[in-house]
C-alpha cells in the first residue's frame, strides 16, 4: 500500500523526530508475517536508539480513527513473532498516532507503548480468521472505478508511440 503521505502528517512526523533524542534512526526493510492462512506485510516507520534503548516505531496515520487496544495487541503480536526478534528482541514497540482530537482542527501526537499484550497463537488465529473472512467479503464487493480530478498532480511524462 503505497500512498502519498499528506503534508500535515509529514509536518507532524518532523515534530516527532525533533521530540525524540535519537542517536540514529533508520527505516527497516519490510518483512512478512505468514501464518493462519494469511501473509501480512510489516514495515515499521523506523528503528532508532537513544544510546541506551532500542525502539521500533509503527506509524498509524489515520486522521480520524485510532486503533482499539485489541487491534494494537494484534499488531504487537505480529511484530513480536516476526520483527521483534534477534537484534530487536528487547526493543520497545511504540505506536505513533497523529489523530485530530474531537473538536480540534489539527493532528496531535498520541504515543502508545508498554501497554501491549502478546496474544496466544490460538487468540491470534481467531483474530486473523476474522480478518480473512472480512477480506473475502470485501473482495466480492464491486469496486467503483477511481475518477481522477483534473487538478490532481500528474507527472509530466513524455509520450512516444
Amino acid at each position: 500500500m503505497q500512498k502519498t503521505i499528506n503534508k500535515e502528517l509529514l509536518h507532524s512526523l518532523s515534530g516527532y523526530r525533533n521530540l525524540i533524542e535519537a542517536k540514529w534512526y533508520r527505516r527497516p526493510a519490510k518483512v512478512q508475517y505468514e501464518g493462519h492462512g494469511l501473509s501480512v506485510p510489516l514495515q515499521p516507520l523506523g528503528v532508532w536508539s537513544d544510546g541506551k534503548q532500542l525502539f521500533v516505531d509503527w506509524l498509524q496515520p489515520w486522521k480520524h480513527k485510532g486503533m482499539t487496544p485489541r487491534q494494537l495487541d494484534i499488531l504487537y503480536t505480529l511484530h513480536r513473532h516476526r520483527f521483534l526478534i534477534g537484534s530487536y528482541f528487547d526493543a520497545e514497540f511504540r505506536c505513533v498516532e497523529f489523530q485530530v482530537p474531537e473538536n480540534e482542527d489539527s493532528r496531535k501526537l498520541n504515543l502508545e507503548f508498554g501497554t501491549f499484550s502478546e496474544l496466544s497463537d490460538d487468540e491470534l488465529g481467531q483474530e486473523l480468521k476474522k480478518l480473512l473472512a472480512a477480506i473475502e467479503v470485501a473482495s466480492k464487493v464491486p469496486r467503483k472505478p477511481k475518477v481522477r480530478k483534473a487538478d490532481e498532480d500528474q507527472p509530466d511524462l513524455p509520450f512516444s508511440p
